[in-house]
């Protein structure tokens, strides 16, 4: 990046963020829509398509409007218009506020939620900015889920997860899967990812003998809960792995202990050997 060039806050940021006029024209506060529908459909085209590759690059899901101001800051100077982008996109349903969105019940399917959320939103969007406004709320601060990005992920997961021919996954082996891929994810936004695939009915979390497990659906279809066969499979399963790791420490202790004894032979010390040696097997018969 030469001197002259401004620092782009993601990775294939327009050309016209080195532009000083057209982005001070982009982070001035929006004009009414009616004024001139052209530029205002243009500027907004920017910012949702900016805030879209900001979620994924990031590989964050949560947004606000503090938190892009701070991320889209140029020259010391934020943006004026990202209120009105947030607002847009939850009238067009690609944001849900954090709470509702953690609160939707994953019995419910997705499509009923959103027809329901669709009838609702102008009415549910006015009370909340008075209610808002009423009690001071410092709404610059109101966290949203991102749905685009639960979406691509969701699905980079199941694709990734199918092709490993698995189903039944512990959150640790998930993250691994999705590192393996590339994607270096937060545990919190993974569990709202796996929460966007509950809603879909693609996944269904399993609390099995106090540990989370979750069983995704591998042809997409409903996901129903673990049967009884899966059950007995994951406790042989984690038998099997149980008593691998105590055979590898087992070995690993044996070798020690020889590479030990080799050391007394080397320095003459015979009787330090036998002693060793009856310590050890008396210690391993307890």
């Amino acid at each position: 990046m030469s001197e002259s060039e401004v620092k782009s806050p993601i990775k294939g940021m327009p050309d016209c963020w080195q532009d000083e006029k057209r982005m001070n024209s982009l982070f001035l506060p929006f004009k009414k829509k009616e004024l001139n529908p052209v530029d205002w459909e243009s500027k907004m085209k920017f910012w949702r398509g900016s805030v879209e590759q900001w979620s994924l690059q990031k590989e964050d899901c949560l947004v606000s409007v503090k938190k892009l101001e701070a991320e889209f800051k140029r020259k010391e100077r934020v943006p004026m218009c990202l209120a009105t982008v947030i607002d847009n996109l939850l009238r067009s349903g690609d944001l849900k506020p954090k709470d509702e969105f953690l609160n939707l019940n994953p019995q419910q399917t997705w499509t009923n939620w959103a027809i329901n959320s669709f009838v609702k939103v102008p009415v549910v969007w006015s009370f909340t900015k008075i209610k808002e406004a009423l009690l001071e709320v410092d709404d610059t601060q109101i966290e949203y889920v991102y749905l685009a990005y639960l979406k691509n992920r969701g699905d980079i997961l199941l694709s990734a997860i199918r092709s490993r021919n698995a189903s039944l996954l512990s959150l640790e082996e998930i993250l691994h899967i999705l590192t393996e891929e590339g994607y270096c994810v937060s545990i919190e936004t993974l569990n709202f990812i796996i929460h966007w695939l509950q809603i879909q009915r693609l996944a269904v979390l399993i609390n099995f003998e106090k540990r989370i497990l979750v069983k995704f659906s591998a042809d997409n279809k409903p996901v129903i809960n673990i049967s009884e066969a899966e059950a007995a499979a994951i406790t042989l399963q984690q038998t099997t792995v149980a008593l691998k790791k105590n055979i590898e420490s087992l070995e690993l202790e044996k070798q020690q202990t020889i590479d030990e004894a080799r050391n007394y032979v080397k320095k003459g010390m015979r009787q330090s050997v036998r002693t060793f040696f009856i310590l050890y097997y008396y210690n391993v018969g307890k």
